[in-house]
């Protein structure tokens, strides 16, 4: 710093003393006050003093951190971190390097901070990533992000390398308080297969994961299980090699879960498995994902019931199946369709379910050895093709002027103001029947003809109809011949005709 020199002009003449108030002006002007060493009042009211001044506030650097592979740098980020906090919120910048941390980190009950590599992309690239090498085996959690606000990763490679470790890298749970507006962006997250979950979501909401890829664990992302965590946004990420799935238990309480748009690799040992749930899922949306490369084993979406779902437009190929359902449980208003399902066993298996009611209709089905293994309850589904859905049968439901399962009143009735209703097409199989009507044994007693005509099969006389009805029906009469008949209101019967 360019010290100023006292002022002093005795036994100068005019001139001289003129030049030098000149000098002692310009020297004066241009004085620059070198503030690099002063303390920030975030970092005063820390009580964290800089190590290394050249870099800026809350740039983990600037406290210690030396980023090397070797040194522990937890203290050092530590320190930036309360930093962030302190002046209530920002960026903790990780410049390139290799960041040690031998302890866990503590952002329980923080609002407003993000975690920020300067590096290379750590989901690919060339040059230096920012990352985080965690290698403590033991332990609750290695990054504590519990009751906090609006914490996020980005742009960061963390590895988690400490064998044998079993709890949750990053611990976003809600334990007193409601974690919400939590993110990982563009990371690259990898764990042991011991970790219970690279991420934890016990009670929380309003959480977002987007562009992220999130390797090894026992899984990648773990739901709220027997309670909740709501609002979940899980966008372009790609997972691989998860022991038993990349998402568990959404949880029983799950108010909407939108994962779209990812990509799902096998699980370590090579099965299938993108999400597994314990209990019962509501409201997921799975959206235009990719599922593959999988040996002949597992299921991808696997739970044990699901209501009020849908599963759309995704590409799931290999494995056994695409999705089971396991539980002996009702299954109500979800809907799989326009997905292709490849080179599997089963696409979809409802075998347990006591109940299942919903859409599956319109998907592609190449190389698949059962369209599905179990029947609904009600709704419409496939029940055959092996290369486009051909045969597409509608259940009971329950109520009137719909479809129903009720002993009396309107089963299915078709009313659009005086147009058609419904118009059923043949398509390229002639020997399918367009429509079908059932008894309760599941036995055809009515059927429309995909080449022209109406099949009825014979049964005893039926009750007569009500007034200003009548009903027509087959039956034998009694010489092995059969007889088309109408009964009316009366009960009298008439034969229209009695076979040759």
């Amino acid at each position: 710093m360019p010290r100023i020199p006292p002022v002093t002009t005795a036994g100068l003449d005019d001139s001289n003393r003129r030049r030098r108030h000149r000098e002692v002006t310009d020297l004066m002007l241009n004085f620059q006050h070198d503030d690099s060493r002063i303390r920030t009042p975030a970092e005063i009211s820390a009580g964290v003093t800089p190590v290394n001044y050249a870099y800026a506030p809350i740039n983990v650097k600037r406290y210690g951190a030396i980023g090397d592979g070797t040194t522990d740098d937890a203290a050092a980020i530590q320190r930036a971190i309360e930093v962030c906090v302190a002046q209530g919120g920002g960026d903790v910048i990780f410049p390139p390097g290799d960041y040690v941390i031998t302890s866990s980190l503590d952002m329980r009950g923080h609002r407003a901070i993000r975690l920020i590599g300067e590096g290379a992309p750590p989901t690919g690239g060339a040059g230096v990533p920012s990352t985080l090498t965690l290698t403590t085996t033991s332990g609750s959690r290695l990054i504590d992000c519990r009751d906090s606000a609006g914490i996020v990763f980005q742009d960061l490679m963390i590895l988690q390398t400490g064998a044998g470790y079993a709890a949750p890298v990053i611990d976003f749970e809600g334990a007193t308080l409601d974690t919400f507006f939590g993110e990982l962006r563009r990371c690259y997250i990898q764990g042991v297969s011991t970790a219970t979950s690279l991420v934890n979501l016990h009670k929380t909401h309003s959480m977002n994961f987007d562009g992220n890829n999130m390797v090894g664990g026992i899984c990648a992302i773990r739901g709220g299980g027997a309670d909740y965590a709501n609002r979940i946004n899980v966008a372009n990420n790609h997972f691989a090699s998860q022991v038993t799935a990349p998402i568990i238990d959404p949880g029983v309480g799950s108010q909407v879960w939108w994962v779209v748009g990812n990509t799902f690799e096998p699980l370590s040992g090579g099965g299938a498995g993108a999400i597994f749930a314990s209990g019962r899922v509501t409201n997921l949306v799975f959206l235009a994902n990719w599922l593959g490369d999988a040996n002949t084993t597992g299921s991808w979406i696997k739970v044990a019931a699901m209501d009020g779902s849908v599963i759309n437009g995704n590409l799931i190929s290999t494995g056994a199946k695409g999705v089971e359902f396991t539980g002996a449980s009702s299954n109500n208003a979800n809907d799989i369709s326009a997905n292709a399902f490849s080179a599997m066993t089963t696409a979809l298996d409802i075998s347990a379910a006591t109940a299942w009611v919903g859409e599956y209709v319109n998907n592609l089905f190449l190389t698949v050895t059962n369209v599905i293994v179990g029947t609904p309850s009600g709704g419409r589904y496939e029940f055959g093709g092996t290369s486009f859905h051909q045969d597409v049968t509608i259940l009971n439901g329950a109520s009137p002027h719909g479809i129903g399962n009720t002993t009396s009143g309107v089963l299915w009735s078709i009313l659009a103001n005086g147009n058609i209703g419904q118009i059923i097409k043949a398509g390229s199989s002639q020997s399918v029947d367009l429509f079908q009507v059932l008894d309760n044994s599941g036995t055809a007693i009515l059927a429309v003809t995909a080449t022209g005509g109406l099949e009825m099969l014979e049964q005893s006389d039926p009750p007569a109809p009500g007034t200003n009805r009548g009903k027509v029906y087959v039956r034998d009469n009694g010489a092995g011949k059969s007889q088309l008949c109408v009964r009316f209101n009366s009960g009298a019967v008439q034969v229209i005709a009695t076979e040759p």
